[in-house]
């Protein structure tokens, strides 16, 4: 079951973004990461990780039509941008992205969703449930066992670049 912030952050997070771009000077560095505005210190990060071949967005939109379920452009987007990364976790690791053909932790259909008092909560790594990465159609990352929750990806993206919590890369 995702958890992610209590209303009070929620209102305050268009502010809290607008501050942290403003602190972190973010621009978007490169155009593969299409609406996904990230600091020159996240990119770097991003740089140091594996990036596995991702699932399709056509077969990602397949597979949730499939439950009537219609993504919002936003997740589609994170699919596109962050699909694949392998992001360390000790001695795991968080295959990013909506839908995976060969996951280890999503079941046999590849990928997960819950819809709970009328919004969508996605599964967006393919990861032990311990570190609950649940993407919502807002926007917000549960990530709980990952030092969360988080206003956004970018956010979690962006600890991860400044070592909170401490990670290991691939390089």
């Amino acid at each position: 079951m995702p958890h992610l912030p209590n209303n009070s952050v929620n209102r305050t997070s268009a502010s809290l973004r607008a501050a942290t771009a403003a602190h972190l000077n973010v621009r978007n560095p490169i155009a593969t990461m299409g609406k996904h505005q990230i600091s020159d210190r996240a990119h770097a990060f991003l740089t140091t990780l594996r990036r596995r071949p991702s699932v399709s967005v056509e077969t990602v939109i397949a597979k949730f039509s499939q439950f009537g379920i219609r993504l919002p452009d936003s997740l589609i987007q994170f699919h596109v941008d962050f699909g694949g990364y392998v992001i360390p976790l000790g001695f795991e690791e968080a295959i990013l992205g909506l839908v995976h053909d060969e996951a280890r932790f999503l079941g046999e259909n590849g990928f997960d969703f819950e819809v709970e008092n009328g919004e969508l909560f996605v599964a967006c790594a393919d990861a032990h449930p311990s570190y609950d990465f649940w993407l919502s159609s807002n926007g917000s990352l549960a990530g709980l066992g990952n030092g969360g929750p988080y206003v956004s990806f970018e956010e979690y993206v962006e600890n991860l670049a400044a070592g909170y919590p401490d990670v290991p890369t691939n390089s």
